[in-house]
């Protein structure tokens, strides 16, 4: 297969009474999983990519960055790349003070199970 890298993540949360529309807000239905799989050939071959995502892991990240990440870990930059957004960069800046969601109307730092 040779599979040099791989990423997961769900588009949204569930709250398993609410469901995920965007009615009656709750913080389960933003709260997604996220998985990033390198292989070792890749982290030899792209040792900063690997060490900044490591790097980051407790850091702040929403799932509408998944194109800078993807772009970072594929090595494509581009016009709407940018490296603040993309966790596999030293330059990655997002502060959950400035995390947002819900179409930019809620901050994250509001989740109370969010961790520092």
């Amino acid at each position: 297969m040779n599979l040099q890298a791989m990423v997961y993540c769900s588009d949204h949360g569930e709250d398993m009474v609410r469901f995920h529309g965007d009615g009656n807000f709750t913080w389960d239905m933003v709260r997604t999983p996220a998985f990033v799989y390198l292989a070792s050939d890749y982290r030899m071959s792209h040792q900063a990519v690997a060490g900044n995502l490591r790097r980051h892991v407790e850091k702040v990240f929403t799932n509408d960055l998944i194109y800078d990440m993807l772009s970072g870990i594929l090595a494509a930059p581009n016009n709407g790349y940018d490296e603040k957004y993309d966790i596999t960069s030293v330059d990655y800046g997002l502060i959950k003070d400035k995390a947002v969601t819900k179409y930019g109307d809620i901050h994250i730092s509001g989740d109370p199970e969010l961790r520092s």
